[in-house]
C-alpha cells in the first residue's frame, strides 16, 4: 500500500483543481530502485495514468501487463512472481506479450 501511496503523491498532486508535476511541488526525484507492474485492461487506473512516472524514479523499470486488470497479483500470480523474482535478484525483468493463437477443429 506504501508504493501506491507514494506513486499518487509523487507523480501528481491536485492544487485548485489542477494537477501539478511533483516535482514542480519540491518532492524530490525518489532513488529507490523501482519496479511498476500494471494492468493493460485496468479501467480504474488506465495505462495513460503510468505515463510520466519514469520522471521522478531515477532507477525506473515498468512491466504492461496484457489482458490483466486491476489485481494483477490475483490475475497474473506466475507473471508477477516471475518479475519481482527478476527484479529482486538483479536479473532482467521479463515483458509479457499476448499472442492469439488459432486452432483448426476438426470438421
Amino acid at each position: 500500500m506504501i508504493c501506491t501511496i507514494s506513486w499518487v503523491v509523487v507523480t501528481s498532486t491536485r492544487i485548485r483543481g489542477v494537477e501539478q508535476p511533483a516535482t514542480l511541488l519540491g518532492y524530490p526525484v525518489i532513488e529507490t530502485p523501482t519496479l511498476m507492474i500494471w494492468g493493460e485492461d485496468d479501467i480504474a487506473l488506465t495505462k495513460e495514468t503510468t505515463y510520466g512516472t519514469a520522471e521522478h524514479v531515477r532507477d525506473f523499470r515498468i512491466r504492461y501487463l496484457p489482458r490483466v486488470s486491476h489485481w494483477v497479483q490475483q490475475e497474473a500470480p506466475e507473471a508477477v512472481n516471475a518479475m519481482i523474482r527478476a527484479f529482486l535478484t538483479g536479473r532482467s525483468v521479463p515483458e509479457i506479450k499476448w499472442v492469439m493463437q488459432l486452432e483448426e477443429t476438426a470438421q
